[in-house]
């Protein structure tokens, strides 16, 4: 659980001790349900980069059905790149190597799988593979 999330749940729990609000145990259960996973995909130098890390197109693994939400920044100084799954139907908008971000929220289908991603404009160097376990 995020500190983000956690924090939620303090105020919640707080405001019905006081009285302040009704809710039921299974909407709290929901809120926790409904917790996403956070990664950062960075385009530079005709690559992409998840999470600070080092490697080039690294391959992206997810869990059956969970909850992302990709932030894409395209840091490549003069040159236009996207995020795309092009099997899961999902892109972001061409965007400006000025840092310019787009958000992307999703869940992960249920079936374990392999697929790509990609940048529509450099497939040939901007591609890496996507698997749910």
């Amino acid at each position: 659980m995020t500190v983000k999330r956690k924090r939620h749940l303090l105020l919640v729990i707080a405001a019905l001790l006081t009285g302040t609000v009704t809710l039921s145990l299974r909407t709290l259960r929901a809120v926790d349900s409904e917790a996403e996973r956070e990664l950062t995909i960075v385009a530079r130098q005709m690559a992409f980069y998840v999470n600070g890390n080092l490697q080039p197109n690294p391959s992206i693994v997810f869990l059956p059905g969970e909850q992302i939400a990709i932030e894409f920044i395209n840091r490549d100084r003069g040159v236009v790149h996207n995020f795309v799954i092009p099997a899961w139907n999902l892109r972001t908008d061409l965007l400006k190597g000025d840092g310019s971000s787009e958000r992307l929220l999703f869940q992960v289908p249920l079936e374990p799988a392999k697929t790509d991603y990609t940048c529509s404009i450099h497939p040939t160097m901007m591609t890496g593979q996507v698997r749910i376990r």
